[in-house]
């Protein structure tokens, strides 16, 4: 019997202690499938960009401080409906409702009767279009998150364009994701070329500010409560702080959803130095006076450094890369790069450009970036739209929206605030009895968007300031420019937002 007791004791201790070992087995599963095209036979070749972006992407995914991710790289191989099919039935195989399955693709994107991704490998080409993706990825279960890096990419959740739809695919709890620029804007790459005019490096400008802010490479600068979670709205805010040369959209708009967790409390015990040699940028106002229209910023080099800065103006509405300005650092000359153009020194800096638009208004938009120079090629730590508005006068705005949403069918309210000029604007919801219940911007810079009609769309996403849902309802929209000595307000018409189940009736 002592025996048997024993035995049955040890049993009983070894099914306890597996009990207690299970959510381990359990734990959320994360697998990242990553497609670039580089090749092409209808457009013009991105070489060597989109490599690198798929590059910096799987360097996320395997940042030694970040949770392990199960990557999947395919570079040129993708060009046909049923390839994709297969890899993604592949890299997401076994995935559970409490796993994390990402979709990074970085490639070409065209505008037609419907917007699609041109997947190549080279030597055929498929136009993959919200629809088809969505029905691929309906077997994966789980939260899917998708990350687009193309021109036109937010129309694959209806975002960034003047004409205005709250129905799109990728609707619903399980779908989160970031595109690089709005439904009528261009995605924008960089290159190097070595003397023969071969590419050397290159990067989308997105893709590579996302890297910035989701690695240690970074110093996972994307984390702006440095708490190791980076959520989705995060996300957003830190693009839109550190990448000014498209829009990046989201869906859902202010989500906590976890985009990345990593270890922050051993990274920063560890203190490895983020890439680059750049740190803490500070330039908190976009918005410059037209009458002296200066950039005043500050940073802080961590080694010796070579360091440049770029003024991008707007050209027809575009950004004139050709011919932008670059400006070495020539503010200190010495240390360990002696008098090399953009030699400084470590330590805090602060520094002002002026600008110089060769238009005779100087009112408009400027793309001002900030990167250090060393090999194999250029960290761009910084790419801010900088906003001039005009002195006065009426801005002319006009504010639109929908009749009707359904936050509860993962619907958000899109608003078209149209004006002709940058403006320093603050957009409100107002409901019946004309409280504000969301602020969505506040005595914020406007950026352009290159959208069919000027000016800018924001979102609603049904929620309250405290991050509850609103009650069914009337709401409508404001929205207020400012200027030195006057302001300018328009309103919306009223809008319904639907209550869970109610069914919207359209005219």
């Amino acid at each position: 019997m002592p025996v048997r007791k024993a035995l049955f004791a040890v049993m009983l201790a070894a099914f306890l202690s597996a009990l207690v070992r299970a959510p381990a087995l359990s734990e959320p599963a994360r697998r990242a499938l990553i497609i670039t095209s580089d090749h092409f036979l209808s457009m013009e070749d991105m070489r060597p960009c989109a490599t690198n972006n798929g590059l910096a992407m799987a360097a996320i995914f395997n940042d030694e401080w970040a949770e392990e991710t199960e990557v999947t790289l395919l570079q040129d191989e993708i060009s046909s409906f049923e390839a994709l099919e297969k890899a993604i039935e592949t890299a997401f195989d076994g995935a559970l409702e409490s796993d994390v399955s990402y979709l990074y693709i970085s490639t070409h994107g065209v505008q037609a009767e419907e917007t699609a991704l041109i997947l190549s490998d080279g030597i055929g080409e498929y136009p993959l279009t919200a629809a088809a993706l969505e029905a691929l990825l309906l077997p994966v279960k789980g939260a899917k998150v998708l990350i687009i890096d193309a021109c036109h990419s937010g129309a694959f959740i209806g975002k960034g364009s003047s004409v205005l739809s709250a129905s799109h695919p990728f609707t619903g709890p399980d779908y989160k994701v970031i595109t690089s620029a709005g439904a009528d804007e261009q995605s924008w790459s960089w290159y190097t070329d070595d003397a023969e005019g071969n590419a050397l490096w290159g990067a989308g400008y997105f893709s590579e500010a996302l890297s910035l802010g989701l690695s240690s490479r970074g110093g996972f600068s994307a984390d702006l409560d440095r708490s190791g979670d980076i959520t989705l709205a995060e996300c957003l805010r830190y693009l839109n702080n550190s990448h000014g040369a498209s829009t990046p959209r989201v869906y859902p708009q202010n989500s906590d959803f976890v985009l990345l967790r990593y270890n922050s409390e051993a990274f920063k015990k560890a203190d490895p130095l983020p890439y680059g040699m750049i740190d803490g940028i500070l330039l908190n106002e976009s918005l410059l006076n037209v009458e002296s229209p200066v950039v005043s910023f500050e940073f802080t080099a961590l080694r010796p450094a070579k360091v440049a800065y770029r003024l991008i103006y707007q050209k027809d509405g575009y950004w004139d890369f050709a011919n932008a300005d670059l400006i070495y650092d020539a503010f200190e000359s010495g240390g360990d790069y002696g008098n090399e153009k953009g030699a400084v020194s470590p330590g805090r800096k602060t520094r002002s450009l002026r600008l110089t638009p060769e238009s005779d208004e100087a009112n408009g938009y400027v793309l001002f970036q900030l990167f250090s120079l060393h090999e194999p090629s250029p960290a761009i730590h910084l790419s801010r739209v900088l906003a001039v508005p005009k002195m006065g006068g009426d801005p002319k705005m006009t504010l639109a929206t929908l009749a009707s949403f359904s936050p509860a069918s993962g619907e958000e309210m899109p608003l078209f605030l149209s004006h002709q000029s940058p403006l320093c604007v603050s957009v409100t919801i107002e409901n019946e009895g004309g409280e504000t219940v969301a602020r969505l911007l506040s005595r914020a810079a406007t950026r352009p968007e290159q959208l069919q009609t000027p000016g800018s769309v924001l979102y609603w996403d049904g929620l309250l300031k405290g991050a509850s849902p609103a009650p069914a309802g009337r709401y409508r929209a404001k929205a207020m420019a400012h200027y030195p000595e006057e302001s300018y307000t328009v309103y919306s018409d009223w809008f319904h937002l639907a209550a869970p189940g109610e069914k919207i009736y359209m005219d």
